[in-house]
């Protein structure tokens, strides 16, 4: 608002005017604050800017949880007029509201933030490079064997991150990775009841709050069938790192399923060769006692299940039950 070029004035939300803008970027969207993270300022053409009182409140409310810096609209273009109720609204959260005049460019905006902020960008590339350093160092077993017993890939990739991490089905919210964090269902029923609601998939990332907690929900795959759940520790929740963390956990994931699908499809070709007679009883026996089946009685359960969905989640269930086959 001091940069003249700009040609951009704060009409509400002056408590907050000193916060850090770290990024400008664009979103129409009409849930923004799942797109955007920490430090961010919202640029917006006004499209997806309610006109009602009571629905701006709780546009900039949304937006002020989300971390975002503030809220730019472009003057003369879509946006409603902000009212009263609005505007009192961004002071007590302390959630800036600018406008800017229609002849400036938000891309002048978003390059200003840009060349403004090299310090604080190289920090965040610092740190989504030790992020990556813990998952080279995790693969080439550089950390001690304590360690490692004591921390699985996701612990160490919170402590990076400043987040307590958990990789949960989206459909039952079980777990899919270790980690010695235990999982507070609060924020499990919380992530579960919101992608329930949704009839959309799931954006860059979901933002819930558990009793004034604040974590996201950010998706592993197109199929939005896992879920990152980042629980806020010890500092604001960066969307950007998490974002890499959320990669190098969805490559964890497909590891472990392609894991477990080649020990189903080597115990598919044992089980057939018990069933058929083509293995001698001593081979069968050490080939079981290697399977953790050598204690007697053996059980042999059969269910139906067209749906490779069901039968997916009936393996999922007997691996967290510590059921070997």
């Amino acid at each position: 608002t001091e940069i003249p070029s700009l040609r951009t004035r704060l009409v509400a939300g002056e408590p907050g005017a000193g916060n850090l803008v770290l990024w400008a970027h664009t979103c129409e969207l009409p849930d923004p604050w799942n797109w955007l993270g920490t430090g961010d300022l919202l640029l917006s053409d006004g499209y997806n800017f309610p006109a009602a009182a009571g629905e701006q409140v709780e546009f900039l409310t949304h937006l002020s949880r989300g971390n975002l810096a503030g809220i730019a609209l472009g003057d003369g273009l879509h946006a409603p007029p902000l009212t009263g109720e609005a505007a009192a609204a961004a002071d007590a959260l302390a959630f800036p509201v600018l406008q800017s005049a229609y002849e400036v460019p938000f891309v002048t905006v978003a390059r200003t933030v840009a060349d403004s902020n090299n310090k604080d960008t190289h920090g965040r590339l610092v740190r989504i490079l030790r992020v990556y350093d813990v998952l080279r160092r995790f693969n080439q077993g550089r950390f001690s064997q304590e360690q490692c017993s004591a921390d699985s890939l996701l612990d160490m990739l919170g402590r990076e991150s400043g987040a307590d991490l958990q990789v949960l089905d989206a459909h039952s919210g079980t777990p899919l990775l270790p980690t010695t964090r235990p999982l507070d269902g609060r924020f499990r029923d919380a992530l579960l009841a919101t992608l329930a609601a949704r009839t959309s998939p799931i954006p860059g990332s979901l933002r819930i709050s558990v009793d004034g907690v604040s974590a996201l929900g950010l998706p592993l795959d197109d199929g939005n069938r896992a879920v990152l759940l980042a629980i806020q520790a010890e500092s604001t929740l960066d969307v950007m790192i998490l974002q890499h963390v959320a990669t190098i956990a969805a490559l964890d994931v497909d590891r472990r399923s392609i894991a477990q699908a080649r020990r189903r499809e080597s115990g598919a070709r044992f089980f057939q060769q018990l069933l058929d007679g083509s293995i001698d009883t001593d081979a069968a026996a050490a080939r079981l006692t290697a399977l953790s089946l050598g204690d007697r009685p053996w059980r042999l359960i059969c269910t139906g299940g067209d749906s490779p969905d069901s039968r997916e989640d009936l393996q999922l269930r007997l691996i967290r039950a510590r059921v070997p086959h």
